[in-house]
């Protein structure tokens, strides 16, 4: 009981709380654009961004807890529950007031779950259990 503990506050926690987080600023309506539509380009393409880091960030962390839970396909696991929790949020952004599901942006979150596996093979190269 005690190491499944340890294994949840240590590997799954972290997950936890990010993907709340994530919700948590995406359940926030966005305020009324009141800039140029040059301007708004260059804040729609610098949020492009977030998603890439944010979402390949949580892929990290749901690697982690894949792996030290003894997942035989962690990163694949990883890939898939974050792309189709991702994929879930920009749904829901689309009851938010201000918000608008985007597939554009769901496939920046994709993205960011791909770039982050390059990453992640170091990481698990560094630190396999043996």
């Amino acid at each position: 009981m005690k190491i499944f503990v340890k294994n949840q506050l240590t590997y799954w926690f972290p997950v936890y709380i990010w993907a709340a987080l994530i919700f948590y600023f995406s359940a926030m309506p966005l305020p009324s654009p009141g800039i140029s539509y040059a301007g708004r380009t260059l804040i729609v393409f610098s949020d492009q961004y977030k998603h890439i880091l944010v979402y390949g960030f949580l892929t990290f962390l749901s690697w982690r807890a894949f792996y030290n839970s003894n997942f035989k396909y962690s990163r694949i696991f990883a890939i898939a529950v974050v792309a189709i929790y991702g994929a879930g949020n920009e749904l829901y952004q689309y009851f938010v007031p201000g918000r608008s599901a985007s597939l554009i942006d769901a496939g920046f979150n994709l993205i960011g779950c791909i770039l982050i596996q390059p990453l992640i093979m170091l990481y698990s190269k560094k630190f396999s259990k043996k």
